[in-house]
């Protein structure tokens, strides 16, 4: 299985720099402009994975149009999501996680993206995650 590794997309985009900022308002933050990624010191490894991979997608995705930044952030966070978590790892974890910090956790990424990836799925992908859970606790029962 695949695990995504967002500072290997990092270097497959040259032409994107990242820096590290003590003092940024916000955890990530891009410039189209110049093509920068900016990330706060400080944060964990699964925050900055999570938000590297967001403001990479952001970049990606292009500025938004006036009115419709909250359009563009959704689409940018459910793209990232849906990159950091694919749907087999997602399973996979799902079947021993109790809630969404150790889904979190365990895929190692920040509770946002964990949130932002299930509250996205489609029914197939719902489908999918529900039979694989089934199936584990057949397997694997619980002990009282």
């Amino acid at each position: 299985m695949h695990i995504p590794h967002p500072w290997r997309r990092l270097r497959e985009l040259p032409h994107i720099t990242l820096r590290w900022v003590a003092d940024l308002e916000h955890v990530g933050e891009c410039r189209h402009s110049t093509q920068e990624i900016f990330i706060r010191t400080g944060l964990t490894q699964a925050q900055r994975r999570s938000v590297v991979l967001h403001e990479i997608e952001h970049l990606l995705e292009g500025p938004s149009v006036r009115g419709h930044e909250d359009w563009d952030e959704r689409v940018v966070t459910e793209r990232a999501a849906r990159w950091l978590i694919p749907l087999d790892l997602l399973a996979d974890a799902l079947v021993w996680a109790n809630d969404d910090r150790e889904l979190a956790h365990e895929l190692n990424v920040d509770l946002a993206t964990v949130r932002a990836r299930l509250s996205t799925l489609t029914a197939e992908e719902s489908q999918v995650l529900s039979d694989r859970v089934m199936a584990a606790e057949v397997a694997y029962p619980k002990r009282a």
